[in-house]
């Protein structure tokens, strides 16, 4: 009766083993969760001004100096200096969420649907292994492929909700 338990003891102890070495130690997690905003990313500022306390700054983070956020707010609008003392808070865009993912699967289900309804009717009209009704084998995964493919990049221009931002912190100075 006791013969099992020591290679189950020797499996859990493996997997005990396994699962601390790829978790990595907490005293870094801190650390990873700030992202450092450079110069070229969409970023979003909180400033502290005195026509509109704590207003959201939006555009592309143009320059870091040590005392100073410079952000150009479209293409061809003038830079915009904020003071870091100004400055509450800095997030930078994570971009817009799209339903690329939900096209690829509706793509790939209408075309499985549809080649299986087109065999079903080969079959009902008892026409079985003929050439148009013996290639649901090859046609099946090729329209498959393609109506994923075809949901994906039609699912890709399809917004799915607001612009996406993860808090960050600013580089000490320009790269």
């Amino acid at each position: 009766m006791r013969s099992w338990t020591r290679p189950l003891r020797c499996v859990a102890s493996v997997w005990l083993v396994v699962a601390a070495a790829i978790a990595p130690p907490s005293g870094t997690l801190a650390a990873q969760d700030a992202y450092v905003a450079r110069r070229g990313d969409r970023v979003r500022l909180r400033v502290d001004t005195t026509s509109a306390p704590f207003a959201w700054k939006v555009g592309t983070l143009a320059e870091v100096r040590p005392d100073t956020l410079v952000v150009r707010p479209c293409l061809r609008c003038a830079r915009e200096p904020y003071a870091r003392a100004n400055v509450r808070a800095l997030e930078v865009s994570l971009g817009r969420p799209n339903h690329a993912g939900a096209g690829m699967a509706l793509g790939a289900l209408a075309a499985a649907v549809s080649v299986g309804l087109s065999y079903r009717q080969c079959v009902r009209h008892d026409r079985g292994e003929g050439p148009p009704c013996g290639l649901v084998v090859t046609v099946l995964p090729i329209g498959v492929i393609i109506g994923a493919i075809g949901g994906g990049i039609v699912g890709s221009f399809v917004p799915a909700g607001r612009e996406r931002w993860r808090p960050a912190r600013a580089a000490a100075s320009a790269p």
